[in-house]
């Protein structure tokens, strides 16, 4: 009878004879595929990286949980080395609907001491531009988190299809808005015209399209349908305008890839003169036009307290004549305006750059009434 350890001596001396016939076979295998074709080989190849012959003499299940042990510890390593997803710029906001959004600060907040002679904002609304993109507006915002700590933020998004397509929805599609301003305005005569509460923030047509909206959902939510916003201070940044041929293609050149731009000019004047055309013979209606004159309408905004507009003569989209037209009309109909000019500076870029101190200065100016 054969001791244990004469056992494992015998199994020892087994293993290595089988590892050296197989090394064996690998050498003759080698030299024969020398001369053998190129497929010939690699299938010989193949054979050499076969799992090392110790393996043999080992449980398969054994080899098998070592390789996904091996396997599961590289996914992990993998993952732990990942880098964290990047928020998205608006994710500190509650989408209320694809176009409404709200921020509300967390409760602990406060505001720092500062010079500012009056509250900040009870409400800041914000209305973007037609296509704005997130981390654009995100910059406004957190610009205004900065300079109200304290203050929600109601944002109204301008998507273009809802603008250039679909005007008449639009008091549909921003009434979800209303109730959250009369949650933070319950009654209407805590504002008034010596304390507005309420800013209104909007850029180009259309942010103009959103407030004349608003406007409209407003009223209809009211008893009476007559009612108006409360007291407020607005800041109408590039607009308004109306249709026209040259900033109409402008327009529309901002949807499509500067790469097919010399292409798409020709399909996009012909768009914009055939609206163009359509309006001048009253078979189109100018809703450019139409949401600008809400703003001066004071059956529709009658509780505006003063405004400032931002413009310049570099804005491609929205011509700074226009803009000193409307200004004037608002004059002529009782409304406290004031009026800057920016140099160098293109459609919604007046807040960038260097001109950015200046823009927030007058945003805080106008809020103040200085």
């Amino acid at each position: 009878m054969r001791e244990w350890g004469d056992h494992v001596h015998a199994e020892i001396s087994e293993q290595e004879i089988a590892t050296r016939t197989l090394r064996k076979r690998e050498t003759k295998n080698q030299a024969m595929s020398a001369n053998r074709p190129v497929h010939w080989r690699l299938a010989a190849q193949s054979a050499l990286n076969q799992p090392h012959p110790h393996h043999l003499f080992l449980p398969q299940h054994t080899v098998s949980t070592a390789n996904n042990l091996t396997r599961r510890r590289d996914i992990t390593n993998m993952a732990s080395n990942a880098p964290a997803p990047k928020p998205k710029p608006l994710s500190f906001m509650e989408t209320l609907s694809h176009i409404v959004s709200f921020y509300r600060p967390a409760e602990s907040v406060s505001s720092s001491p500062s010079e500012r002679t009056r509250a900040p904002p009870k409400l800041i609304i914000f209305a973007a531009w037609t296509g704005a993109q997130d981390q654009h507006i995100a910059k406004y915002l957190t610009k205004y988190q900065a300079l109200y700590p304290t203050s929600p933020i109601l944002l109204l998004k301008s998507p273009p299809a809802l603008v250039t397509w679909n005007p008449l929805k639009i008091p549909n599609a921003v009434a979800p808005a209303v109730p959250v301003v009369k949650s933070i305005f319950p009654d209407s005569a805590s504002s008034s015209a010596d304390n507005p509460e309420l800013l209104i923030h909007f850029l180009s047509n259309g942010g103009s399209s959103s407030i004349s909206g608003l406007y409209t959902a407003w009223a209809a939510a009211s008893p009476d349908g007559n009612a108006t916003l409360p007291p407020h201070v607005t800041i109408i940044d590039s607009a308004p305008s109306s249709i026209s041929l040259w900033p109409s293609i402008e327009f529309f050149k901002a949807f499509v890839p500067p790469s097919q731009h010399l292409i798409a000019t020709p399909l996009l004047f012909l768009l914009s003169a055939t609206l163009s055309t359509g309006i001048s013979i009253g078979l189109l209606t100018d809703w450019l036009k139409t949401w600008g004159e809400t703003h001066n309408d004071r059956a529709k905004n009658k509780e505006e307290v003063r405004r400032l507009y931002v413009y310049s003569e570099e804005d491609k989209l929205v011509g700074w004549e226009g803009v000193e037209a409307h200004a004037k009309q608002a004059v002529e109909r009782g409304f406290e305006v004031r009026m800057e000019k920016f140099v160098g500076t293109g459609h919604v870029s007046h807040a960038r750059g260097e001109t950015e101190g200046r823009y927030w200065g007058l945003v805080g100016g106008i809020w103040e009434g200085r």
